[in-house]
C-alpha cells in the first residue's frame, strides 16, 4: 500500500513538473544607440488574449526624417517556447499600425525553474525568422 502511494505521488510530481507553462506575455523592451546621437527603442508587447503590439521608435538628431515611428499588431501563438507572429493584412495593416511582422519567430529564453547555479539569463524574446531584415537578430528583454 506504501508503495502504490509513493508511486501515485512521484507520478503526480512528476507530471505537474513537466505541464508548466511558461510566463510568455508581458512586455519586452530593447534600447540601442546613444540617446545623444541615436537611439533606437523597440517595444513589444504580447497581451494574455494572444494579440500583440510592436513599436520600433528610432531617434536620429542627425537623421532626415530626426524621429520615426514603426508600428505593427497582430496576434501571436506559442509552440512550446517557440512564439510566431502573425498580421491580417485586412484587419491589422493600416495608416498607422505599416509594419507587416507576418511570419516573424522568436524564442523564448528563461533561466530553467530547476537550475540554482548563480547564472544570469535575462528572460527574453529572441528573434530568429522574419522578412524584417532589422527584427530577425534582435532579442527583446522582458521587463
Amino acid at each position: 500500500m506504501i508503495i502504490r502511494i509513493v508511486f501515485l505521488f512521484l507520478f503526480v510530481n512528476i507530471g505537474v513538473s513537466y505541464g508548466q507553462t511558461y510566463p510568455i506575455a508581458g512586455t519586452y523592451k530593447l534600447e540601442t544607440g546613444d540617446p545623444a546621437t541615436h537611439n533606437h527603442v523597440y517595444t513589444l508587447i504580447l497581451e494574455e488574449n494572444g494579440r500583440f503590439n510592436f513599436h520600433s521608435h528610432s531617434d536620429n538628431k542627425k537623421g532626415i526624417p530626426q524621429i520615426v515611428d514603426l508600428y505593427g499588431r497582430g496576434t501571436w501563438t506559442a509552440k512550446g517556447k517557440l512564439i510566431t507572429l502573425k498580421t491580417d493584412k485586412t484587419q491589422d495593416l493600416n495608416d498607422t499600425f505599416s509594419l507587416d511582422l507576418d511570419g516573424s519567430k522568436a524564442r523564448f529564453v528563461s533561466k530553467h525553474p530547476r537550475d540554482t547555479s548563480d547564472r544570469i539569463v535575462k528572460t527574453r524574446l529572441q528573434f530568429y525568422d522574419s522578412d524584417i531584415f532589422w527584427v530577425k537578430t534582435k532579442a527583446l528583454f522582458k521587463q
